[in-house]
Order: C-alpha cells, then sequence, then structure tokens
C-alpha cells in the first residue's frame, strides 16, 4: 500500500512538472507572438533625428530614400504615414520647408502615394551613390552638395528605374538639408545590366 501511494504521488509529481513545463512553454511563444514584428517603417520611425543627424550628404540621402521605400512600398497607419513626413520634413532645408508648409506637404504626399497605389507601383530599393561620387561645392558663400540616387521600381509586373539627383545645403548647426531633387537624364547604355 505504501509503494502505491509513493508511485502515486511520483506519478502525480511528473504530471504536474510536465504540465507547468507546457504551459511556460506556450506562454513564451504566445508573447513572443504578440511582440510587433519589426519593419522598415518602425526601423525609420524609431531614429532620433534631434541625437542621430546622418552625419552626411549621402546619409542624409540614404535616410530620406528609406522614408521614400516605406512611402511607396511598405504598410503603414494614418498615424505612422504623418511621423514619417515629419522626419522626411526634418531632413529638408529651411527654404524647401517655407515653400511647403506641412499641411500642404502632407496633402500632396497623400495624392501622390494614392496615384502610386491606384498605378500599382512601388518604389522597393534605392542605392545611393557612394561617398566620394558626392559632388561638394560653394555658393553665395554657402556649402552645397549633389548626392544621386537610383530608386528600383515595380508597376504590377514590369520593373524599371528612376534615376534623381538630391542638392543639399549646409545649415547653421552644419547638417546637411535637402534643398531640392530633380529627375536626371541617363544614357540607355547606363539603364541595362
Amino acid at each position: 500500500m505504501k509503494n502505491l501511494r509513493k508511485i502515486i504521488v511520483i506519478l502525480i509529481l511528473i504530471v504536474l512538472g510536465v504540465s507547468y513545463y507546457y504551459y511556460l512553454s506556450n506562454r513564451t511563444i504566445a508573447e513572443e507572438e504578440k511582440l510587433p514584428e519589426e519593419t522598415k517603417v518602425s526601423e525609420v520611425l524609431i531614429r532620433d533625428l534631434d541625437k542621430n543627424y546622418p552625419p552626411s550628404p549621402k546619409e542624409v540621402v540614404k535616410f530620406y530614400s528609406s522614408i521614400m521605400e516605406c512611402y511607396y512600398g511598405e504598410e503603414y497607419t494614418e498615424e505612422q504615414l504623418v511621423q514619417l513626413a515629419d522626419k522626411a520634413r526634418q531632413l529638408m532645408d529651411e527654404e524647401l520647408l517655407n515653400n511647403n508648409p506641412e499641411d500642404q506637404f502632407l496633402k500632396d504626399l497623400k495624392n501622390e502615394i494614392e496615384k502610386y497605389k491606384k498605378a500599382k507601383r512601388e518604389i522597393f530599393a534605392s542605392y545611393v551613390s557612394s561617398a566620394d561620387e558626392v559632388e561638394y561645392f560653394t555658393y553665395n558663400k554657402e556649402d552645397w552638395a549633389k548626392v544621386d540616387v537610383v530608386y528600383s521600381m515595380r508597376e504590377d509586373s514590369n520593373y524599371f528605374k528612376t534615376y534623381e539627383e538630391y542638392v543639399l545645403r549646409k545649415d547653421k548647426d552644419g547638417n546637411y538639408k535637402i534643398f531640392g531633387w530633380y529627375l536626371t537624364e541617363t544614357d540607355d547604355s547606363e539603364n541595362e545590366e
């Protein structure tokens, strides 16, 4: 009888131990599933530009291009879109900001994103020219830079590239800010891969 009690107690302890292990294992997996997946949007939004502003014209354009990829190739909420637009504006020159008031900028951005969605167009990658290809110059006693970018795009099942040149001006704090950009023309032979 004593041996039977010992066996029953041991079996109960084993069942409790296995049950507790199973509970802990499933709880950990369920908690991990609840954690938000890190996305390109969250990576962009987490950067504090007041404390960690891009150190060079190339890095400014690289970060801005990441924002563009989010606008035109990622999923996000309305709140995240406003935050992305704010990050983009933090990279812009004072003159560009004055010519594009915040409300109008956001309205125009939403319209442009809607056009991309209707055309089933997205930016899925960007290539910013290397640091030694950045063109630095002085104009009106101010420091400027030009940076080239290639955006890889998809429209339905068609792939193509857009070539742009960004012009940046150094501000009073020594940070390069985007003054403007424009599409550049390229030789067809440069477009072939």
